[in-house]
């Protein structure tokens, strides 16, 4: 049998994880698989309540039996198993209830009175609170159901077998009980197994997602990082050879004209990075990010058209105001960012930007006719970030993006992006 001390930790019942072969590889981010879950020993209530409820008993049989020294040192002894409980002392379970119920059977010997059987119940309450085992439990039962039987055969008048099926119907029933005090207890260990599983997996998947959104912030803030310095540098470096081809036929005022726009682009470009590097400061309150605000494409295309001199032209149609102000900024980066490859790749040619929005999306078509002049980027094609970057965006607010050389010789670039749902007119009733 298993010893029966109280916890360490009184009035709390101790959890102990029991991991079965086939379930080692539970982990606290796994709470489905649950392992085997033991109650631990009674609580300090059960066990006081016990101890107190045979002390009664013992004060009955004394008030019922005479004060007589043998039966007041035998009520001691089968006392003292529940003292040493109370006092925190391992006590094996089966000297547990030979301490209790065989000083109970001697003063049903030498005492007349029945009371000392209750000894045996509370005997089996304990036994079968603390194991929940059948076998200790069946063995508490028969050492238990001995006193009413002993009780019945040492009557005056003979065994009349009167009261012992009484008995024994209160006996089996201590013996559940107990068995549900145990089964209360377990229950309850496996509850609170479960709440912290269940709690460390939730603060788990918790960081996740905040791992998650950090990434993605950090992935937006490349994006945009490189959305800027790109467009800059790239406007910076062909103004600069305008300047250069300007100085080399003798046309100052060009060369003026050139590295101004070249110095302009330059300090838009600081202010523009500064304002995102603002977004990495928690400790400061964050600029206004811009690009929450629907962006106007009009100022976006006269500005890119200024900075690398591409004829461009723009043409929408449908209801612009449908466009949420996350899609209409990443449309205006796409479109900075395609004319600032146009204005590189393919100086002078022509560029048509469409933007059409019907009751389902927003398309956009950037066309650039083929280049009509040797590109001002002495350094030949290189492969950027920018379409990989304007893909990110547009699949990030779930839609498409497509971009190749034209059929007529130039550049496309075409994204659909769909609306924003918005509220219905039924559904804008109050309810």
């Amino acid at each position: 049998m298993s010893p029966g001390p109280m916890a360490s930790a009184r009035g709390v019942a101790t959890v102990a994880v029991v991991r079965e072969p086939n379930r080692s590889s539970a982990t606290p981010t796994d709470p489905a698989i649950a392992p085997a879950v033991s109650a631990g020993p009674p609580t300090e209530i059960e066990n006081y309540g016990l101890a107190l409820a045979t002390l009664g008993t013992s004060v009955v049989t004394l008030a019922l039996d005479g004060h007589a020294p043998l039966t007041v040192g035998l009520l001691v002894l089968a006392l003292l198993p529940w003292a040493l409980l109370l006092a925190a002392v391992p006590v094996p379970l089966w000297a547990f209830v030979a301490g209790t119920i065989v000083p109970a059977a001697a003063v049903i010997v030498t005492a007349d009175g029945g009371a000392p059987i209750f000894f045996g119940m509370f005997a089996v309450i304990r036994v079968a609170s603390t194991t929940g085992r059948p076998g200790p439990t069946i063995g508490a039962l028969l050492a238990a159901a001995a006193l009413p039987i002993l009780f019945d055969l040492n009557k005056p008048a003979g065994p009349t077998d009167a009261g012992v099926p009484y008995f024994m119907i209160g006996i089996a029933s201590a013996a559940i009980w107990g068995a549900l005090l145990h089964h209360q207890r377990r229950l309850t260990a496996e509850l609170e197994w479960t709440y912290h599983r269940l709690r460390d997996a939730a603060a788990a998947e918790e960081q996740r997602l905040r791992d998650a959104a950090a990434a993605d912030e950090r992935r937006r803030i490349a994006r945009d990082v490189h959305d800027v310095l790109a467009h800059s540098l790239t406007a910076v470096v062909l103004n600069v050879a305008g300047a250069r081809k300007a100085a080399l036929a003798n046309r100052p005022e060009l060369v003026d004209d050139a590295l101004g726009r070249a110095e302009q682009v330059g300090r838009d470009s600081l202010d523009a990075v500064r304002r995102i590097v603002g977004l990495l400061r928690p400790d400061e309150a964050a600029p206004t990010d811009e690009r929450r605000a629907p962006a106007d494409l009009h100022s976006v295309v006269a500005a890119t058209q200024l900075e690398v001199g591409a004829d461009v032209s723009l043409h929408e149609s449908g209801d612009l105001d449908a466009v949420g102000p996350l899609a209409a900024a990443a449309l205006a980066r796409i479109v900075q960012e395609a004319l600032t490859n146009a204005g590189r790749h393919a100086p002078g040619a022509p560029v048509d930007v469409r933007v059409e929005v019907d009751a389902e999306r927003v398309v956009l078509d950037v066309t650039n006719g083929p280049a009509s002049r040797p590109p001002l980027d002495r350094d030949g094609p290189r492969q950027g970030l920018g379409l990989v970057g304007m893909r990110e965006r547009v699949e990030a607010l779930g839609g498409t993006f497509q971009a190749g050389p034209a059929s007529h010789g130039g550049w496309q670039v075409t994204c659909a992006v769909p609306l924003p749902s918005r509220p219905t007119a039924e559904s804008a009733l109050p309810a």
